[in-house]
């Protein structure tokens, strides 16, 4: 699960980081990126209004393959599409992406992890969020950045959150079918 966490909100990091230099190398006013930020901040907020009863009908674990998935399309049609429009509403996928894996991980560790040991999980929870993801994206978002292009970047974040996605996925699946032989 946090391995997920650091690999994909990495990619959101990188996202949020490099959007104004994305839309400057488009030759899109700057302006565009801190519009498309606050499309992005602005769309958390309906997800947490339904946030408890998403979490009981989907369930935890498919919840952040769900994340995965979107964050890697919201990516790639980043990186796609330049109609500055479009790639400004498609940051509002945000509504399913690091709210949504932050509150899915933060809801598993307050009700699966014991009571003794919550605090513990709780630090490390904050220390991939804040700290590991953010210098996982930006360091590894300057290199790919570097090597392949900033719009090239989004496709590579794009790919590694569907990977990551699909990868916990069938991790997943055959953790839970290897308890029903058991």
């Amino acid at each position: 699960m946090l391995l997920l966490e650091t690999l994909v909100i990495s990619s959101g990091n990188f996202g949020l980081y490099f959007f104004p230099i994305l839309m400057k190398s488009r030759n899109e006013p700057v302006s565009y990126a801190g519009i498309a930020i606050a499309v992005h901040a602005l769309s958390e907020v309906p997800f947490l209004f339904f946030a408890d009863r998403i979490l009981k009908s989907i369930g935890i674990k498919k919840i952040l393959v769900i994340a995965s998935l979107a964050y890697g399309l919201r990516w790639i049609l980043t990186w796609y599409v330049i109609n500055p429009t479009l790639v400004i509403a498609f940051q509002s996928f945000e509504f399913f992406n690091f709210i949504t894996i932050y509150y899915a991980i933060w809801h598993y560790v307050s009700l699966k992890i014991e009571p003794a040991h919550r605090s513990d999980a709780q630090a490390v929870f904050w220390v991939v969020t804040i700290g590991i993801s953010a210098i996982f994206g930006y360091i590894a978002g300057g290199w790919v950045s570097n090597l392949f292009g900033v719009a090239n970047g989004y496709l590579f974040f794009g790919i590694l959150s569907i990977l990551t996605g699909v990868t916990y996925g069938i991790y997943e699946y055959l953790r839970s079918e290897n308890k029903v032989y058991h």
